[in-house]
Formats: structure tokens, C-alpha cells, sequence
């Protein structure tokens, strides 16, 4: 009878589980830096709005101010355009869920294999008490 290294098998899932782990934390660490750029922006805007309506009495210093606003804004929007182009499209996290979905697969065919073999140990462990007992 041949003997299985059982830690392969429990490391190979503890790997496994790490990777989606280490996955789902990247894509939340992406997705909160989106979000934190995105009202950053959007909080900016909204100020500098509320400034602009304030100040339109016609002077061209506050308009000229404002101009210089607009203008660091938009090289803002630009850098957040230029670092949005660079991350996944749509079909790619689609992609990424569709991996991330057979890697789940994967791991419940490695758990509920684990599972059948954890109860033919239980039962070999009892066919092996019952068959030492006295009676």
C-alpha cells in the first residue's frame, strides 16, 4: 500500500488559498486607491466651483486666479486619466473573474476530496481500535 504525503496536499491548498487571498487584497487595494483619487478630484471640483460662482463680479485678478484653478485641475484630471488608462479594462476583471472562479472550483474539488479522505482515515482508525479492542 502506497503512502501519501498528506502536508503536499495540505500545503498545496494552503498555497492556493493564499493566492485568492493575495488576489482579492490587490484588487481591493486598487480599487480603494480608484476610489480615494476619484473624490479627491471630485472634492476639488466642487470647490473650486463653489469659488468661481463666488467670485464672478467681474474682476480680473479672481478670474485670472480662477483660470490657474481650472488649469491645475486640469493637469490633474489628466495625470488621473493617464494612470486610469493603464489599469484592467472591463473584459480584463471579467477575465480576472472568470480565473479567479475556476481557482474556486479548483479549491472546493480539493476540499471535498480532502473531506472524503479525512473520513476514510476516520474509518480505517476505527476499523483498526475495533479490531485491537479486547471482546
Amino acid at each position: 500500500m502506497d503512502s501519501v504525503n498528506w502536508s503536499f496536499f495540505l500545503q498545496a491548498a494552503a498555497i492556493l488559498i493564499s493566492i485568492l487571498s493575495l488576489n482579492f487584497g490587490i484588487y481591493k487595494w486598487i480599487s480603494s486607491q480608484i476610489n480615494k483619487r476619484f473624490s479627491d478630484i471630485k472634492a476639488d471640483d466642487v470647490r473650486h466651483r463653489n469659488s468661481v460662482a463666488e467670485k464672478i463680479g467681474g474682476l480680473d485678478d479672481e478670474i485670472g486666479q480662477a483660470n490657474a484653478r481650472v488649469m491645475g485641475v486640469e493637469s490633474r484630471i489628466s495625470s488621473v486619466e493617464s494612470d486610469v488608462r493603464h489599469l484592467p479594462s472591463h473584459e480584463d476583471v471579467g477575465k480576472i473573474y472568470d480565473r479567479l472562479d475556476a481557482v474556486n472550483g479548483s479549491v472546493q474539488q480539493l476540499i471535498g476530496g480532502q473531506e472524503a479522505m479525512a473520513n476514510q482515515v476516520a474509518m480505517l482508525n476505527q476499523h483498526l481500535l475495533d479490531r485491537e479492542s479486547p471482546g
